[in-house]
């Protein structure tokens, strides 16, 4: 890790922790560059990435917090990787949004693509119908179905949120476990579902085999990142 990059993630981790609070200002160069034995040119390069997170604003005199909320998707994979374990309501917010997109990228797809396209999407679909892949065979397969689907529906706007949200997503759940509930059989119908909703051009049906993954999905997390808890929410992965 280079120092600019030392410092960078050290300023948004207490962001991010609220040590700094929207409209205070951050320490000013020189106290960062004695503080962490740096340069002012690492200093400036550490602040110009706090910036492009949209953590902080550059102004005369300084540079001061900006609100979580004006903060750049990039944002999501600090937050991820505060803890050893990701939060897991921010996982599921975000898994709710990827669901959300994914829905809308299928209904585009339904509606116009060829023959040959909704065939090819019905072949990744295939080796999840059943429940013959060991996890990470299996996860590779949810992972590549997704990102067929979004590139078929040629939406730019889903493709564009999506990937940025699984590129920060998948690296921080790559050690989460399914968990010893995991209900396999539940995915599977869910994904012959899927198959069959595809196979028919239904949009309706694949939006509710969608929302039935998603369910399984918010259940699937919850139990996996909250393994003591005795009463994890009651909704049943999205793929």
């Amino acid at each position: 890790m280079t120092k600019h990059e030392e410092i960078a993630d050290a300023l948004t981790e207490e962001i991010l922790s609220r040590r700094f609070r929207p409209g205070e200002r951050l320490p000013s160069e020189r106290d960062l560059a004695a503080r962490f034995d740096a340069n002012r040119g690492a200093v400036r390069e550490a602040m110009k990435k706090i910036a492009q997170l949209g953590l902080a604003s550059i102004q005369p005199g300084g540079a001061r917090v900006e609100p979580l909320q004006n903060a750049s998707l990039d944002v999501i994979g600090h937050m991820l990787r505060r803890t050893n374990i990701p939060e897991p309501a921010l996982v599921v917010e975000v898994m709710e949004v990827v669901s959300t997109l994914i829905k809308v990228a299928a209904d585009r797809v339904l509606r116009t693509a060829t023959s040959a396209q909704i065939d090819t999407i019905r072949e990744l679909i295939r080796p999840l119908t059943h429940d013959g892949l060991d996890e990470s065979a299996h996860t590779v397969a949810r992972m590549e179905l997704m990102r067929v689907i979004m590139l078929t529906s040629e939406h730019l706007i889903c493709q564009l949120i999506a990937r940025s949200l699984f590129e920060q997503l998948i690296p921080n759940l790559s050690d989460v476990g399914r968990p010893a509930t995991f209900n396999a059989a539940a995915f599977v119908e869910h994904m012959q579902a899927l198959d069959t909703a595809f196979a028919t051009r239904n949009r309706d049906a694949a939006r509710d085999a969608f929302d039935a993954l998603e369910a399984l999905n918010r259940s699937t997390i919850y139990a996996a990142l909250n393994p003591s808890d005795a009463t994890p929410q009651v909704v049943e992965v999205s793929i």
